[in-house]
């Protein structure tokens, strides 16, 4: 299984997603040892669970931040594309 983005965007909470991955990589170190895991997507994974870890709400729901980062980054687009253009 390789970790990426789209993982959980079916209102899967953090702390599930979190326990899912965690069971399959725990499974996957013991077969390949903590040495050999490159390829895995198991360094992505632990990045992704940090990073998100402090941003979840309460309930380990992921949508609301995500959506406000995307609201805040289209949001930057725009003005940036509005400042090139003249159209400040």
């Amino acid at each position: 299984m390789f970790f990426d983005q789209s993982y959980g965007q079916n209102n899967e909470s953090y702390y599930s997603i979190v326990s899912k991955m965690d069971r399959y990589y725990d499974s996957l170190i013991h077969i390949r040892g903590i040495n050999n895991m490159q390829g895995t997507g198991f360094k992505s994974y632990i990045r992704w669970k940090e990073y998100w870890l402090t941003k979840v709400n309460p309930d380990g729901n992921i949508e609301a931040t995500q959506t406000a980062i995307l609201n805040y980054t289209n949001a930057f687009n725009q003005l940036k594309s509005n400042i090139s253009k003249g159209e400040f």
